[in-house]
């Protein structure tokens, strides 16, 4: 297992951070929240589009694919969609839940197990593909996580990270506000009941998460981390038009600037 160093502060602060997240994600009402999510994404037409991007990506040879962070299980359905063996993992009970539930639903393949995207239960050189969406944002030491991800890729392998830089100076003002009102809506039961989290919990995580090191990071600054970790032909894809899923699942019709980050682990 690869050990943090010198070179990513494992201050107290950071474990803080590491709590706060743990609890805000295994809320169940927090995952009944992604789970409305990814049904929302999968049921509407941008199915096609995450799907045709996976292949154009990662091929349509089956590959051996983990999902880091699955959350709900979005991600891995799409690439066991289209033909991947797949493992979701996450550090959240409640997510898992919701992942195995949607496999058994929708009927695809995938098998969800516990664990941490900075310590993944796998031996070296598992998969061919390490993916995730949206995650490493939240993550208190994103450092640590990319070098575990380096670790259980087989020479050759792939790491494929999805993304948004949801402050992007390139929107206006208006157009983040519109986002925001949306995810407040999707906060919002079907019976009308919010699925905010309990005061504590929602405090500690809105104190906790400005820290975070990768909150708003530009796809740049994970190339660059992917660089440090040791991946070699590195390179940004700006897939805003083919994910452009918010203009399609949101009332607003909102662009999202959706790239995807990737990187090979040398042969």
């Amino acid at each position: 297992m690869t050990e943090r160093n010198a070179t990513e502060s494992t201050t107290p602060a950071r474990n803080r951070l590491k709590t706060a997240a743990s609890a805000r994600w295994n809320d169940e009402r927090s995952a009944e929240m992604w789970g409305r999510y990814a049904d929302d994404v999968t049921q509407h037409d941008d199915r096609q589009a995450w799907e045709a991007i996976i292949t154009d990506v990662v091929g349509e040879e089956p590959q051996q694919v983990l999902d880091v962070g699955t959350g709900a299980g979005f991600l891995a359905g799409l690439y066991a969609g289209v033909g991947h063996d797949v493992v979701g993992c996450d550090f959240s009970e409640s997510m898992l839940d919701q992942a195995r539930e949607r496999a058994a639903r929708d009927g695809f393949e995938a098998t969800f197990t516990a664990g941490d995207a900075e310590a993944l239960p796998f031996e070296d050189a598992s998969f061919d593909v390490v993916t995730n969406r949206v995650l490493i944002w939240s993550l208190a030491h994103p450092g640590v996580a990319v070098r575990e991800w380096h670790r259980v890729l087989r020479p050759g392998g792939q790491v494929v990270l999805f993304g948004n830089h949801p402050e992007d100076p390139t929107r206006s003002v208006g157009e983040r506000a519109i986002r925001r009102l949306y995810g407040l809506a999707l906060r919002v039961r079907r019976d009308g009941a919010a699925t905010n989290l309990d005061d504590r919990t929602q405090r500690e995580w809105n104190d906790a998460k400005t820290d975070l090191p990768f909150r708003h990071a530009p796809p740049s600054k994970i190339q660059a981390l992917f660089d440090a970790a040791g991946f070699h032909e590195t390179r940004v894809l700006d897939v805003a038009e083919e994910f452009d899923q918010w203009r399609t699942v949101g009332p607003w019709n909102e662009r999202v600037p959706w790239h995807v980050v990737t990187g090979h682990k040398p042969d």
